[in-house]
């Protein structure tokens, strides 16, 4: 953005400003910006990947967790579509900071839940599968994050997965190095259950 406006990052960063002034005047230029799907997408996907600022991709991550539904998913031209979930998973691997990776595992939990309903992500399904296998415990507790929030709105598409769902989640119930992955594995167990109940 030019003449004098906020770059996109300068508004997402606003969003958690301490000022109460600038944090509404962020929050109407996000709604500004929402109304144009494809160009926040785009921005978005540029600034969780390249942005250094860690308070930019921890409040991109809870814009895309809150705000974006289905409705704004279907305003999406196909291949912007497809960037966004391929940045999503690219976002979680690349990321160091532990907080802002859980909160982009739960975007893209969210994100998966609405897609998946018409079987429009297997490699969501994927990933969670891979990084519930990882040598690294944050990753293990990205998988059941994700996991868990994608078991109520897509339970057709995990119950072809049912087996290979309840080895990961046995294993990461059992995990011996991670107390987190053991509580986020409890969580998932709980919302499959649920799931499966309805």
């Amino acid at each position: 953005m030019t003449g004098g406006k906020l770059t996109f990052d300068e508004v997402i960063r606003k969003l958690s400003s301490d000022h109460p002034d600038a944090r509404r005047s962020a929050e109407e230029t996000l709604e500004q910006l929402l109304g144009s799907p494809e160009s926040f997408a785009i921005s978005a996907c540029t600034s969780i990947l390249k942005s250094t600022d860690e308070v930019v991709r921890s409040s991109l991550a809870v814009v895309i967790h809150k705000r974006i539904d289905k409705a704004f998913l279907d305003r999406l031209p196909a291949k912007t579509k497809e960037t966004l979930k391929a940045t999503l998973i690219r976002a979680i691997q690349n990321e160091k900071i532990t907080g802002v990776r859980n909160k982009l595992a739960q975007a893209a939990g969210d994100l998966g839940a609405m897609i998946l309903q018409g079987s429009q992500w297997p490699e969501i399904i994927q990933f969670v599968f891979q990084s519930a296998k990882s040598d690294s415990a944050d990753f293990r507790h990205c998988a059941m994050v994700i996991l868990s929030r994608l078991s109520f709105a897509v339970t057709d598409t995990i119950l072809p997965f049912l087996p290979m769902v309840a080895d990961v989640l046995q294993s990461a119930l059992q995990d011996q190095s991670s107390a987190n992955v053991r509580l986020a594995a409890h969580s998932a167990c709980c919302a499959l259950a649920q799931a499966l109940s309805q």
